[in-house]
């Protein structure tokens, strides 16, 4: 694994959003990261799907990553 990544600048807070559960080689890899900001609670989250993988497998662990738990 290791298709994706999220550079955050050491200045800010944020959490890591653990979603190894989802990622899937071949299929799905993804990371995310959460920050609040003021009132706002930001989650960025990067997907890479492999162009040789199931896609219809590769949507129902994207459903799964975007459901609200994130």
């Amino acid at each position: 694994m290791g298709g994706t990544c999220i550079f955050v600048n050491k200045n800010l807070n944020f959490m890591n959003v653990d979603l190894r559960k989802f990622s899937h080689e071949q299929v799905i890899e993804a990371r995310a990261v959460k920050r609040s900001v003021n009132s706002l609670n930001i989650r960025i989250l990067s997907i890479y799907r492999a162009p040789s993988g199931d896609f219809a497998h590769f949507l129902v662990k994207l459903e799964m990553i975007l459901k609200p738990t994130l």
